[in-house]
């Protein structure tokens, strides 16, 4: 392999490796982002549950209207906050998806160098034995011309 085309490889796999840390990056990134989101969804659920445990027991005990308005008015709204997070969650799912895709693109592609490299190592390397065996086949042609001749 000639020196040019071996130094751009390598810089190709250079690059190709830059590329696959940052998307490596950009993955962890997503994740953590995803169970953020999934931590704050699941704490509003819980939150729900514990407040509609509350209503429950309060309705038995007795509510006043207002009061029984109250807290279904402040349940939609912390529906509404649910519905609001369960997008988020479904975003950063989406992006994580993304990132994990992009990050499997860039790791083929620095793959699919190194393997560029190896062959062309490995012609080189054929051609190098091959070079060796012809001159050890001439080197040899003329000993045995040597041997003939002086005989």
């Amino acid at each position: 392999m000639t020196k040019q085309i071996s130094s751009a490889i390598h810089t190709l796999i250079e690059i190709a490796i830059k590329e696959s840390n940052q998307a490596a990056e950009a993955l962890g990134n997503a994740n953590k982002l995803l169970k953020e989101s999934e931590k704050n969804l699941n704490m509003l659920l819980d939150y729900r549950n514990d407040y509609t445990n509350q209503l429950a027991q309060n309705s038995q005990k007795g509510l006043f209207a207002e009061s029984y308005q109250n807290f279904q008015s402040f349940l939609a709204k912390l529906n509404q906050a649910i519905t609001g997070q369960q997008a988020v969650v479904e975003t950063c799912r989406q992006k994580v998806a993304d990132q994990r895709k992009y990050w499997q693109e860039c790791e083929r592609k620095k793959l699919s160098y190194g393997v560029l490299v190896t062959q062309a190592e490995t012609r080189a390397h054929r051609a190098e034995l091959k070079k060796d065996q012809k001159l050890m086949d001439e080197h040899a042609l003329r000993q045995s011309m040597r041997k003939a001749h002086s005989r």
